[in-house]
C-alpha cells in the first residue's frame, strides 16, 4: 500500500507542475526535481504494475500530454497566486491523501 500511496502523490505533484509549466508558462519546482519525480514514478510503475489511463503511455520524458482536470487546474493557479503573494516559498507539493499544498 505504501507503493500506492507514492504513486498517486507523484501523479498528483507531476500533473500539478506540468500544467503550471506547458499551460501557465511557470515553474515552481526546479526541472531536476520535476524529472525525479518523473523516473521514480516510471520505476515503481514498471515493478509494481500500478497503471491508469492517464499515465499508461508515460515514459517520464515529458508532462506535456498528460491531461488536467479541473481540479488540477485550480491548485495550479492558486498556487502560482500563492508563490505571487509570498517570494519566500521555495517549492509547492500536495498531500496525495487530502489533495492539500504542502509549501516549503
Amino acid at each position: 500500500m505504501q507503493n500506492l500511496d507514492r504513486v498517486i502523490f507523484l501523479r498528483k505533484t507531476i500533473l500539478l507542475h506540468s500544467y503550471i509549466y506547458y499551460k501557465l508558462y511557470d515553474s515552481v519546482i526546479d526541472d531536476c526535481i520535476f524529472d525525479s519525480y518523473c523516473q521514480e514514478l516510471v520505476r515503481i510503475n514498471e515493478d509494481c504494475g500500478y497503471y491508469d489511463e492517464e499515465f499508461k503511455d508515460f515514459d517520464g520524458s515529458t508532462g506535456y500530454h498528460l491531461p488536467h482536470d479541473a481540479e488540477i487546474e485550480q491548485m495550479a493557479k492558486e498556487a502560482l497566486s500563492w508563490l505571487l503573494e509570498d517570494c519566500m516559498i521555495k517549492s509547492i507539493y500536495i498531500n496525495a491523501a487530502s489533495s492539500r499544498y504542502i509549501i516549503i
